[in-house]
């Protein structure tokens, strides 16, 4: 049958139901069948955003490129045989470990830079506790204005700690805040 807007009488083939001639909308009855899909529609694929984009060691140290606003340089556990003496999961203990690291990433990305310095984060986790004793060193040559800590303490406080028994775990974390100091104030 021809298209009742055009006259067209060609075979009506396209998918949306509408004349191959004019592109007007086609009635029900001339429109074409639907085409069994050989494959199926492709999802639409969302790349992962990335919060940064990646900057080799090289220029990082030439101070080429972004600087990232924290960065973790070192982390251990203070408390000898703390996973092996069944105080903490090690798997539950490396999970806050990345989340206190998230914080200070999220944390310095989201503020102004400063000058660039180490901090150290001295932890706590204490049996039957919901929060960690999480005291921040700064160094003594450290020109660091108080007031930006307040918020990151209510970050971190948030972070959920893993479960402790038998006594406390100690634990440290060095930080490069906006590329780090130029001395080494922390033995690492």
């Amino acid at each position: 049958m021809p298209c009742p807007h055009c006259g067209n009488a060609s075979r009506q083939s396209r998918p949306d139901g509408r004349c191959v001639g004019c592109g007007h909308p086609l009635p029900e009855e001339l429109r074409a069948p639907p085409e069994p899909s050989l494959q199926a529609p492709a999802e639409p694929h969302v790349k992962p955003q990335r919060r940064r984009t990646p900057v080799s060691w090289w220029r990082r140290l030439l101070g080429i490129g972004p600087v990232p606003g924290a960065r973790l340089k070192a982390c251990w556990v203070v408390t000898e045989k703390a996973t092996t003496k069944r105080r903490v999961q090690a798997g539950e203990l490396d999970t806050y470990f990345k989340a206190v690291e998230g914080v200070f990433n999220d944390y310095f990305d989201s503020i102004a830079s400063g000058s660039g310095q180490d901090v150290l984060l001295r932890g706590t986790l204490k049996p039957g506790e919901k929060v960690a004793e999480l005291p921040i060193i700064l160094p003594v040559e450290a020109d660091f204005d108080p007031e930006v800590l307040s918020p990151l303490y209510d970050r971190l406080f948030a972070v959920p700690v893993p479960e402790v028994s038998e006594g406390p775990v100690e634990f440290c974390m060095v930080f490069a805040l906006w590329g780090g100091s130029a001395g080494r104030p922390f033995e690492v």
